[in-house]
Protein backbone atom coordinates (compact mmCIF):
# COMPACT_ATOMS: atom_id res chain seq x y z
CA UNK A 1 0.00 0.00 0.00
CA UNK A 2 2.71 2.56 0.82
CA UNK A 3 4.69 1.66 -2.88
CA UNK A 4 1.38 2.22 -3.82
CA UNK A 5 1.34 5.69 -2.43
CA UNK A 6 3.99 6.66 -3.67
CA UNK A 7 3.87 5.54 -7.08
CA UNK A 8 0.73 7.15 -7.50
CA UNK A 9 2.74 11.05 -6.39
CA UNK A 10 5.08 10.38 -8.50
CA UNK A 11 3.39 10.07 -11.51
CA UNK A 12 0.85 12.59 -10.67
CA UNK A 13 4.16 15.07 -10.45
CA UNK A 14 5.69 13.88 -13.16
CA UNK A 15 3.15 14.20 -15.25
CA UNK A 16 2.35 17.96 -13.59
CA UNK A 17 6.06 18.19 -14.86
CA UNK A 18 5.37 17.32 -17.85
CA UNK A 19 2.31 19.11 -18.41
CA UNK A 20 3.97 22.61 -17.60
CA UNK A 21 6.54 21.70 -20.21
CA UNK A 22 4.09 21.58 -22.68
CA UNK A 23 2.76 24.60 -21.79
CA UNK A 24 5.74 26.73 -22.37
CA UNK A 25 6.44 25.54 -25.38
CA UNK A 26 3.12 25.77 -27.09
CA UNK A 27 3.15 29.46 -25.36
CA UNK A 28 6.37 29.82 -27.55
CA UNK A 29 5.13 28.57 -30.33
CA UNK A 30 2.43 30.86 -30.93
CA UNK A 31 4.37 34.12 -29.59
CA UNK A 32 6.48 33.42 -32.63
CA UNK A 33 3.85 32.68 -34.68
CA UNK A 34 1.81 35.66 -33.81
CA UNK A 35 4.78 37.98 -34.54
CA UNK A 36 4.98 36.53 -38.48
CA UNK A 37 1.48 36.39 -39.19
CA UNK A 38 -1.08 39.01 -40.11
CA UNK A 39 -3.21 40.63 -37.08
CA UNK A 40 -6.10 38.29 -38.60
CA UNK A 41 -4.29 35.20 -37.51
CA UNK A 42 -2.76 36.74 -34.32
CA UNK A 43 -6.15 36.85 -33.14
CA UNK A 44 -7.10 33.08 -34.21
CA UNK A 45 -3.63 32.27 -32.35
CA UNK A 46 -4.72 34.37 -29.16
CA UNK A 47 -8.23 32.58 -28.70
CA UNK A 48 -6.70 29.22 -29.26
CA UNK A 49 -4.01 30.26 -26.59
CA UNK A 50 -6.78 31.27 -24.24
CA UNK A 51 -8.73 27.99 -24.74
CA UNK A 52 -5.61 26.16 -24.34
CA UNK A 53 -5.27 27.89 -21.10
CA UNK A 54 -8.44 27.00 -19.41
CA UNK A 55 -7.92 23.76 -20.55
CA UNK A 56 -4.81 23.39 -19.04
CA UNK A 57 -5.61 25.14 -15.68
CA UNK A 58 -8.79 22.85 -15.45
CA UNK A 59 -6.50 19.38 -15.82
CA UNK A 60 -4.21 21.09 -13.44
CA UNK A 61 -7.03 21.58 -10.69
CA UNK A 62 -7.56 18.05 -11.00
CA UNK A 63 -4.49 16.17 -10.96
CA UNK A 64 -3.75 18.82 -7.35
CA UNK A 65 -6.95 17.30 -6.61
CA UNK A 66 -5.51 13.84 -7.22
CA UNK A 67 -2.50 14.83 -5.43
CA UNK A 68 -4.53 15.76 -2.40
CA UNK A 69 -6.30 12.36 -2.30
CA UNK A 70 -3.04 10.60 -2.37
CA UNK A 71 -1.77 12.78 0.32
CA UNK A 72 -4.47 12.20 2.72
CA UNK A 73 -5.12 8.31 1.73
CA UNK A 74 -4.02 5.82 4.48
CA UNK A 75 -1.45 3.32 3.44
CA UNK A 76 -2.73 0.73 5.49
CA UNK A 77 -6.67 1.02 4.81
CA UNK A 78 -6.40 3.09 1.61
CA UNK A 79 -9.17 5.25 3.18
CA UNK A 80 -8.37 8.44 5.20
CA UNK A 81 -5.49 9.14 6.59
CA UNK A 82 -4.71 10.90 10.23
CA UNK A 83 -3.47 14.34 8.47
CA UNK A 84 -7.15 14.31 6.77
CA UNK A 85 -9.23 13.82 9.68
CA UNK A 86 -6.56 16.74 11.82
CA UNK A 87 -7.69 18.92 8.77
CA UNK A 88 -11.64 18.04 8.07
CA UNK A 89 -12.60 17.45 11.65
CA UNK A 90 -11.22 20.93 12.50
CA UNK A 91 -13.02 22.02 9.77
CA UNK A 92 -16.11 20.88 11.04
CA UNK A 93 -15.87 21.87 14.71
CA UNK A 94 -15.20 25.18 13.51
CA UNK A 95 -17.81 25.80 10.89
CA UNK A 96 -19.98 28.69 12.11
CA UNK A 97 -23.44 26.50 11.23
CA UNK A 98 -22.05 23.47 13.31
CA UNK A 99 -22.16 25.93 16.67
CA UNK A 100 -25.26 24.00 18.60
CA UNK A 101 -24.10 20.77 17.60
CA UNK A 102 -22.54 18.59 19.89
CA UNK A 103 -19.39 16.56 18.91
CA UNK A 104 -17.68 13.93 20.53
CA UNK A 105 -13.99 12.57 19.48
CA UNK A 106 -12.71 9.26 20.02
CA UNK A 107 -9.62 7.38 20.16
CA UNK A 108 -10.47 3.75 19.29
CA UNK A 109 -8.12 1.11 19.73
CA UNK A 110 -7.90 -2.35 18.32
CA UNK A 111 -6.80 -4.48 21.42
CA UNK A 112 -3.84 -6.78 21.39
CA UNK A 113 -3.81 -6.13 17.49
CA UNK A 114 0.17 -6.60 17.98
CA UNK A 115 -0.28 -10.02 19.05
CA UNK A 116 -2.70 -10.93 16.62
CA UNK A 117 0.21 -9.96 13.49
CA UNK A 118 2.68 -12.03 15.67
CA UNK A 119 0.43 -15.11 15.83
CA UNK A 120 -1.14 -14.80 11.67
CA UNK A 121 0.91 -12.30 9.81
CA UNK A 122 1.40 -8.71 9.56
CA UNK A 123 -1.34 -8.36 6.17
CA UNK A 124 -3.66 -10.75 7.93
CA UNK A 125 -3.28 -7.80 10.51
CA UNK A 126 -3.58 -4.91 8.13
CA UNK A 127 -7.05 -6.70 6.41
CA UNK A 128 -8.46 -6.33 9.80
CA UNK A 129 -7.76 -3.23 10.07
CA UNK A 130 -8.86 -2.07 6.99
CA UNK A 131 -12.56 -4.12 7.82
CA UNK A 132 -12.49 -1.79 11.31
CA UNK A 133 -12.16 0.96 9.09
CA UNK A 134 -15.21 -0.03 6.73
CA UNK A 135 -17.18 -0.89 9.57
CA UNK A 136 -16.86 2.05 11.42
CA UNK A 137 -17.43 3.70 7.94
CA UNK A 138 -20.61 2.02 7.70
CA UNK A 139 -21.91 3.82 11.46
CA UNK A 140 -21.67 7.61 10.49
CA UNK A 141 -23.31 9.72 9.08
CA UNK A 142 -23.63 13.54 7.95
CA UNK A 143 -21.07 15.21 8.98
CA UNK A 144 -19.05 12.84 11.02
CA UNK A 145 -16.11 10.85 10.12
CA UNK A 146 -13.41 8.22 11.20
CA UNK A 147 -9.45 7.92 9.71
CA UNK A 148 -6.87 5.52 10.33
CA UNK A 149 -4.81 7.29 13.29
CA UNK A 150 -1.40 5.16 13.82
CA UNK A 151 -0.77 1.31 14.38
CA UNK A 152 -4.31 0.07 15.72
CA UNK A 153 -5.76 3.38 16.68
CA UNK A 154 -8.44 4.89 14.56
CA UNK A 155 -10.02 8.58 15.22
CA UNK A 156 -13.34 9.60 15.14
CA UNK A 157 -16.17 12.49 15.07
CA UNK A 158 -19.06 11.28 15.96
CA UNK A 159 -22.73 13.79 16.56
CA UNK A 160 -24.66 13.03 19.78
CA UNK A 161 -27.20 14.70 21.40
CA UNK A 162 -27.19 13.06 25.32
CA UNK A 163 -24.10 11.03 27.12
CA UNK A 164 -26.29 8.24 27.50
CA UNK A 165 -27.37 7.94 23.75
CA UNK A 166 -23.78 8.81 22.48
CA UNK A 167 -22.84 5.45 24.91
CA UNK A 168 -25.34 3.29 23.53
CA UNK A 169 -24.07 4.04 20.16
CA UNK A 170 -20.86 3.10 20.63
CA UNK A 171 -21.97 0.24 22.55
CA UNK A 172 -23.68 -1.04 19.53
CA UNK A 173 -20.07 -0.13 17.08
CA UNK A 174 -18.06 -2.15 19.31
CA UNK A 175 -20.21 -5.21 19.35
CA UNK A 176 -20.16 -4.95 15.32
CA UNK A 177 -16.36 -4.50 15.22
CA UNK A 178 -16.31 -7.23 17.55
CA UNK A 179 -17.62 -9.83 14.91
CA UNK A 180 -15.43 -8.68 11.82
CA UNK A 181 -13.85 -12.01 11.92
CA UNK A 182 -16.19 -15.00 13.57
CA UNK A 183 -12.83 -16.68 13.63
CA UNK A 184 -11.10 -14.83 16.27
CA UNK A 185 -12.37 -13.16 19.38
CA UNK A 186 -11.50 -9.37 18.72
CA UNK A 187 -12.16 -6.50 21.60
CA UNK A 188 -11.84 -2.79 21.43
CA UNK A 189 -11.68 0.24 23.82
CA UNK A 190 -12.83 3.90 23.44
CA UNK A 191 -11.97 6.28 24.95
CA UNK A 192 -14.40 9.59 24.45
CA UNK A 193 -13.74 13.57 24.87
CA UNK A 194 -17.12 15.11 24.01
CA UNK A 195 -15.85 19.08 22.71
CA UNK A 196 -16.91 21.68 25.38
CA UNK A 197 -16.20 24.80 23.54
CA UNK A 198 -16.65 25.52 20.31
CA UNK A 199 -13.75 28.37 19.26
CA UNK A 200 -10.94 27.45 18.00
CA UNK A 201 -10.83 23.66 19.12
CA UNK A 202 -7.61 22.06 18.73
CA UNK A 203 -8.34 18.66 17.37
CA UNK A 204 -4.97 17.47 18.78
CA UNK A 205 -5.84 18.10 21.99
CA UNK A 206 -9.28 16.78 21.60
CA UNK A 207 -7.99 13.83 20.07
CA UNK A 208 -5.25 13.71 23.55
CA UNK A 209 -8.03 13.91 25.69
CA UNK A 210 -9.92 10.83 23.98
CA UNK A 211 -6.55 8.80 24.38
CA UNK A 212 -5.65 9.71 28.08
CA UNK A 213 -9.67 8.32 29.11
CA UNK A 214 -9.04 4.96 27.10
CA UNK A 215 -5.61 4.86 28.70
CA UNK A 216 -7.20 4.26 31.82
CA UNK A 217 -8.93 0.87 30.55
CA UNK A 218 -7.10 -2.59 30.88
CA UNK A 219 -7.88 -5.91 30.84
CA UNK A 220 -9.05 -8.04 27.35
CA UNK A 221 -12.54 -6.76 27.15
CA UNK A 222 -14.16 -4.22 25.48
CA UNK A 223 -14.90 -1.07 27.11
CA UNK A 224 -15.75 2.55 27.14
CA UNK A 225 -14.21 5.76 29.26
CA UNK A 226 -15.11 9.04 29.05
CA UNK A 227 -12.86 12.25 29.59
CA UNK A 228 -12.96 14.37 32.89
CA UNK A 229 -10.86 16.70 35.01
CA UNK A 230 -10.28 13.76 37.04
CA UNK A 231 -8.11 12.06 34.43
CA UNK A 232 -6.17 15.35 34.17
CA UNK A 233 -5.52 15.83 37.72
CA UNK A 234 -4.16 12.13 38.05
CA UNK A 235 -2.16 12.77 34.96
CA UNK A 236 -0.51 16.14 36.59
CA UNK A 237 -0.07 13.86 39.91
CA UNK A 238 1.57 11.01 38.05
CA UNK A 239 3.95 13.52 36.58
CA UNK A 240 4.80 15.16 39.43
CA UNK A 241 5.59 11.43 41.15
CA UNK A 242 7.40 10.71 37.79
CA UNK A 243 9.31 13.98 38.07
CA UNK A 244 10.28 13.69 41.88
CA UNK A 245 10.57 9.91 42.55
CA UNK A 246 14.72 9.93 41.77
CA UNK A 247 14.96 13.00 44.24
CA UNK A 248 12.79 11.97 46.82
CA UNK A 249 14.87 8.57 46.91
CA UNK A 250 17.94 10.16 46.95
CA UNK A 251 17.27 12.53 49.32
CA UNK A 252 15.84 9.86 51.72
CA UNK A 253 12.48 11.11 51.75
CA UNK A 254 11.07 7.46 52.21
CA UNK A 255 10.31 6.54 55.52
CA UNK A 256 9.40 3.01 56.55
CA UNK A 257 7.64 1.33 59.53
CA UNK A 258 7.95 -2.19 61.21
CA UNK A 259 4.34 -3.58 61.66
CA UNK A 260 5.11 -6.71 63.75
CA UNK A 261 3.82 -9.97 63.18
CA UNK A 262 2.90 -12.07 65.74
CA UNK A 263 1.65 -16.09 66.13
CA UNK A 264 -1.70 -15.94 68.15
CA UNK A 265 -1.82 -18.96 69.88
CA UNK A 266 2.15 -18.76 71.17
CA UNK A 267 2.20 -14.56 70.81
CA UNK A 268 5.86 -15.12 69.59
CA UNK A 269 6.75 -12.64 67.10
CA UNK A 270 7.44 -14.46 64.11
CA UNK A 271 8.53 -11.54 61.78
CA UNK A 272 7.36 -7.50 61.38
CA UNK A 273 5.67 -5.91 57.88
CA UNK A 274 7.67 -3.33 56.81
CA UNK A 275 5.08 -0.32 55.39
CA UNK A 276 6.71 2.38 53.37
CA UNK A 277 5.38 6.38 53.21
CA UNK A 278 6.81 9.29 51.39
CA UNK A 279 7.15 12.19 53.55
CA UNK A 280 7.73 14.75 50.67
CA UNK A 281 8.44 18.68 52.07
CA UNK A 282 5.68 19.84 49.34
CA UNK A 283 2.97 17.14 49.91
CA UNK A 284 3.41 16.37 53.02
CA UNK A 285 3.20 12.54 53.97
CA UNK A 286 2.00 10.32 51.27
CA UNK A 287 0.29 7.11 51.24
CA UNK A 288 1.62 4.36 49.47
CA UNK A 289 -1.77 3.54 47.62
CA UNK A 290 -0.67 7.45 45.69
CA UNK A 291 2.55 6.29 44.81
CA UNK A 292 2.77 2.35 44.70
CA UNK A 293 0.88 1.71 41.84
CA UNK A 294 2.76 4.57 39.56
CA UNK A 295 6.24 2.96 41.06
CA UNK A 296 4.97 -0.67 39.56
CA UNK A 297 3.88 0.60 36.05
CA UNK A 298 6.81 2.93 35.52
CA UNK A 299 9.17 0.34 36.96
CA UNK A 300 10.65 2.48 39.88
CA UNK A 301 9.41 -0.19 42.35
CA UNK A 302 12.38 -2.05 41.73
CA UNK A 303 14.46 0.16 43.26
CA UNK A 304 11.77 0.73 46.00
CA UNK A 305 12.17 -2.82 46.47
CA UNK A 306 16.01 -2.35 47.03
CA UNK A 307 15.46 1.03 49.40
CA UNK A 308 13.15 -1.12 51.74
CA UNK A 309 15.72 -3.84 51.94
CA UNK A 310 18.64 -1.37 52.85
CA UNK A 311 16.41 0.36 55.32
CA UNK A 312 15.89 -3.09 56.62
CA UNK A 313 19.41 -4.54 57.23
CA UNK A 314 20.33 -0.60 58.10
CA UNK A 315 17.48 -0.46 61.37
CA UNK A 316 18.56 -3.83 62.31
CA UNK A 317 22.11 -3.22 62.50
CA UNK A 318 21.27 -0.78 64.55
CA UNK A 319 19.39 -2.60 67.40
CA UNK A 320 21.99 -5.78 66.71
CA UNK A 321 25.46 -4.75 65.06
CA UNK A 322 26.00 -8.89 64.77
CA UNK A 323 22.91 -9.17 63.54
CA UNK A 324 22.83 -9.34 59.96
CA UNK A 325 24.88 -12.34 58.35
CA UNK A 326 21.67 -13.84 57.57
CA UNK A 327 18.81 -13.36 55.11
CA UNK A 328 14.99 -13.16 55.52
CA UNK A 329 12.29 -12.97 53.14
CA UNK A 330 11.15 -9.41 51.95
CA UNK A 331 9.25 -7.50 49.81
CA UNK A 332 7.66 -4.11 49.44
CA UNK A 333 4.64 -5.10 51.54
CA UNK A 334 6.34 -6.97 54.01
CA UNK A 335 9.30 -9.13 55.85
CA UNK A 336 8.63 -12.72 56.78
CA UNK A 337 10.57 -15.50 58.20
CA UNK A 338 14.33 -15.77 57.26
CA UNK A 339 14.92 -17.86 53.71
CA UNK A 340 17.61 -20.42 52.52
CA UNK A 341 19.40 -22.29 55.02
CA UNK A 342 20.46 -19.79 57.49
CA UNK A 343 21.93 -21.02 60.77
CA UNK A 344 19.56 -20.92 63.31
CA UNK A 345 21.45 -17.72 66.08
CA UNK A 346 20.62 -16.01 62.78
CA UNK A 347 17.25 -16.02 62.46
CA UNK A 348 16.94 -15.19 66.67
CA UNK A 349 19.31 -12.60 66.08
CA UNK A 350 16.52 -11.13 63.48
CA UNK A 351 13.61 -11.85 65.29
CA UNK A 352 15.66 -10.70 68.64
CA UNK A 353 16.05 -7.21 66.29
CA UNK A 354 12.55 -6.88 65.16
CA UNK A 355 11.23 -7.24 68.62
CA UNK A 356 13.27 -3.90 69.29
CA UNK A 357 12.67 -2.22 66.52
CA UNK A 358 8.65 -2.97 66.66
CA UNK A 359 7.98 -3.09 70.46
CA UNK A 360 8.32 0.68 71.43
CA UNK A 361 5.57 1.80 69.33
CA UNK A 362 3.38 -1.39 70.30
CA UNK A 363 3.94 -0.07 73.70
CA UNK A 364 3.18 3.70 72.77
CA UNK A 365 0.29 2.49 71.44
CA UNK A 366 -1.22 -0.06 74.23
CA UNK A 367 -0.22 2.55 76.67
CA UNK A 368 -2.11 5.72 75.06
CA UNK A 369 -4.91 3.13 73.71
CA UNK A 370 -4.72 4.80 70.77
CA UNK A 371 -6.42 3.08 67.82
CA UNK A 372 -5.63 1.69 64.67
CA UNK A 373 -6.45 0.07 61.23
CA UNK A 374 -5.11 -1.49 58.63
CA UNK A 375 -5.69 -0.34 55.21
CA UNK A 376 -5.37 -2.11 51.81
CA UNK A 377 -1.66 -1.65 51.84
CA UNK A 378 -0.95 -3.38 55.52
CA UNK A 379 -0.40 0.09 56.36
CA UNK A 380 -1.28 1.21 60.13
CA UNK A 381 -3.56 4.57 60.35
CA UNK A 382 -4.26 6.45 63.35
Amino acid sequence: MANMKEDKLRNLKKSYTEGAMVVFFILSAILICALYFKPTYSVALIIVLILFMIVFFCNNIRKRKQMTEVFFMDETTGKHNWMWFLSNAEKELNNRRNYNTRFAVLDIVFVNYRNFCVCHSVKEGEKMLRLVDDTISRRIGKGEMVAHHSAAHFAALLIFDTKEILEKRIHNIIKELERIDTDHKFSFWVGVDMVTTRRNVDIEKEYNNAGAARATLSGDDSAIAFFDEKIVEEQKWMDTINENQQKALDNEEFVVYYQPKYDPGTEELKGAEALIRWNSPEHGLISPGRFIPIFESNGFITKIDHYIEYRLRHDIADKNPDAFDGCCQMNRHGIQQPCGQPEADDGEFIRSSLAKLCMCSVNQVAGNQIGSRVDDLGGEEE
